[in-house]
């Protein structure tokens, strides 16, 4: 039989059906963050600054990790302190940066802490969670 189309195997290497998460990471994964990677293109290049767009994008996945996990939050934090001047200072001098630009780029720091804060409430006062949670994330 040439040209004959084998259907989609759902079976594990060992012969086993794949559970719902193996499924999930082996299909659904991929699929998720290709259309998240060709969103997140979109939305850079529709703005009309590119830089504060992806300083933005950036910031808001920083904070959704520091709300979850405070302790990379503070990893974030340490970064993001000691490079964002860097940051809006190479934007200045690439002449890509207005007043607003600079705003934003310096706001992601303190935001960032506020966003550790929110984290360790949530997980102190509504998870009931540990200190030493905390500390070893």
């Amino acid at each position: 039989m040439a040209n004959s189309i084998e259907p989609i195997n759902l079976r594990s290497t060992d012969g086993h059906h794949l559970t719902t998460r193996q499924i999930g990471i082996r299909f659904i994964a991929p699929a998720v963050g290709c259309l998240l990677a060709l969103f997140v293109g979109w939305f850079v290049s529709s703005e009309l600054n590119p830089f504060t767009t992806t300083v933005i994008l950036t910031a808001v996945v920083m904070f959704i990790v520091a709300v979850c996990n405070p302790t990379a939050g503070v990893y974030f934090l340490i970064l993001t302190s000691g490079y964002l001047d860097l940051v809006k200072r190479l934007g200045i001098l690439s002449d890509a940066m207005s007043g607003s630009d600079v705003v934003i780029t310096l706001a992601v720091a303190p935001l960032l802490f506020v966003s550790i804060c929110v984290g360790g409430w949530y997980g102190f006062v509504v998870a009931a969670k540990s200190v030493q949670w905390f500390c070893t994330g």
